[in-house]
């Protein structure tokens, strides 16, 4: 992980990272530490800001929009000073059907559809992320924790997520050192289209277990499902259970 990124790794020999990462959970993140220097860091899914009395706002924490970062209490200061990598293989969206019908992996009849997305030319990619540090009041500890930049879909995103015109904001890989820099204005990172969505053509997406949505944590969480639903014609008698 570290090579991949140009950073060391401070994390624990076990932790190998997780298939289904859901708000409170730990992820991997990329980031300066206070002496400059690269490294990777477990954190946890859901910004915590460190003027925070309690992590009660975690599970709403857990994507930024870039059309607030400039604005917002919460994301400003972090989008100032304290700007991360998220690494990942992929990422999960819903498509939203107008009933609800029955999925392969799911106890009860849903409307949300889950999708798996990954990247054509990269096995792991980066995300746009923000990090703060917060100190539990009670036991002293300190619990590092991070957010996902979100921004405009590109046309596949748009089309599966459909209920919601976001996606989350993918690096280049020649933007990683530009994202990291401490010295950078942070209005230069729209100046040069940070925030664009990802181009569609470098990107596959497929139709994955509802045991995702579950809590699930197995290798097939992340494999297309036999007889998926036809996007183009989304009807109640595709993707019933194989």
């Amino acid at each position: 992980m570290g090579y991949l990124f140009g950073a060391k790794l401070n994390i624990p020999k076990h932790f190998e990272g997780r298939r289904n990462t859901r708000p409170t959970n730990p992820s991997f993140v990329v980031r300066n530490n206070e002496d400059g220097q690269r490294q990777v860091d477990i954190f946890e899914f859901g910004l915590v800001p460190h003027w925070a009395k309690d992590k009660s706002r975690q599970y709403s924490t857990m994507n930024a929009r870039d059309d607030s970062l400039m604005e917002s209490r919460l994301w400003k200061p972090c989008f100032e000073r304290k700007r991360c990598i998220v690494p990942a293989a992929g990422f999960y969206e819903h498509y939203t059907l107008d009933e609800k019908v029955e999925l392969p992996g799911g106890k009860n009849p849903s409307d949300k559809v889950p999708y798996y997305f990954t990247l054509k030319s990269s096995d792991v990619f980066g995300f746009a992320g923000l990090y703060d540090q917060w100190e539990d009041p009670e036991s002293g500890q300190t619990v590092g924790t991070f957010s996902i930049i979100t921004t405009d879909p590109n046309p596949l995103v748009a089309k599966i997520h459909n209920k919601k015109d976001r996606m989350p904001t993918i690096l280049r890989e020649e933007d990683y050192d530009f994202w990291l820099d401490e010295s950078v204005n942070p209005k230069d990172y729209f100046d040069q289209n940070i925030f664009t969505a990802y181009p569609e053509d470098d990107m596959d997406a497929w139709q994955v277990t509802k045991k995702l949505d579950y809590g699930e944590e197995t290798e097939e969480l992340s494999e297309p499902v036999q007889n998926p639903i036809d996007l183009d014609n989304p009807s109640p008698q595709k993707g019933l259970f194989n």
